[in-house]
């Protein structure tokens, strides 16, 4: 059996925000025996809603064992506003397209990959005292936050030092099983972990924030503007699927529902 060091990826919604308030309780065995992670990695994209930056700081006040590590590869929304204006390379999230025609599309995602897991690989080398292109030596456990409702982006890792752990599927546990355990504990509940700017929000998601985060939401409705056209794109590009200005759209009951997903770092890849 390999001898890892532990290390959960935080994305600081409700999943990854479980696993770490349980391991640090120490109520996570692997093979009979409580393991304790030695750190808790986080890579801020920078678009954040406040809440999920607050309940953050709660996690810091609340953890003993653990080393919650911030860290980031970049900030999202100003890469982006950035190499539009420079025509500049920056990595593509997916917004949706309506070309001439009138054919809607959806751009290819690179976001979770770059300001993610990129993030989370760069700091545990660091953390390890390794240079670029340097052979790591280590084998690391990643904690990552996936329930059982989410059991399709369970993936293994894609480098050979890294060998994905997700506690949440052995324990056998939903997102309203996580829920519950904050319910129980006597706890507040965490907020739902993704970019104010993410396309895959629902109308649902999207009408909570017109409402309940009025600075979000004008943050996203000025993004989207500034989104219309974008570098080697041959279309009209939107963060909204009904592909029509965010501030213009009708988020009356969803007909369909695309992902809402919280981005908890494994997302996509």
């Amino acid at each position: 059996m390999n001898d890892y060091l532990d290390i959960i990826s935080l994305g600081a919604g409700v999943q990854s925000s479980t696993m770490l308030m349980m391991a640090d309780r120490g109520l996570i065995k692997i093979n009979g025996k409580t393991i304790i992670p030695k750190y808790a990695i986080m890579s801020d994209t920078g678009n954040e809603p406040k809440k999920v930056y607050e309940w953050l700081e709660y996690l810091q006040s609340k953890v003993e064992n653990i080393e919650i590590v911030l860290t980031n590869n970049g900030h999202i929304t100003n890469d982006i506003l950035n190499g539009i204006e420079n025509n500049e390379r920056f990595a593509s999230v997916p917004f949706f397209t309506k070309a001439k025609d009138g054919s809607k599309g959806i751009l290819w995602r690179q976001c979770t990959g770059e300001y993610k897991i990129k993030a989370v690989r760069k700091e545990i080398r660091r953390i390890l005292g390794y240079g670029p292109r340097q052979r790591v030596k280590e084998s690391i456990r990643l904690w990552m936050g996936i329930s059982t409702d989410e059991i399709q982006r369970v993936k293994p890792s894609q480098v050979n030092y890294i060998d994905n752990y997700f506690p949440l599927i052995e324990y056998e546990m939903s997102r309203a099983d996580c829920l519950k355990w904050f319910f129980s504990n006597e706890m507040p509940m965490p907020p739902r972990s993704s970019c104010i700017i993410c396309p895959y929000h629902s109308n649902d998601h999207w009408r909570d924030m017109k409402i309940n985060d009025p600075e979000s939401w004008e943050s996203a409705v000025e993004f989207d503007r500034k989104i219309r056209r974008l570098p080697k794109v041959d279309a009209e590009v939107f963060l909204h699927r009904q592909c029509v200005p965010l501030d213009e759209v009708d988020l009356g009951e969803d007909q369909f529902e695309l992902f809402d997903e919280e981005c908890e770092g494994m997302c996509g890849i």
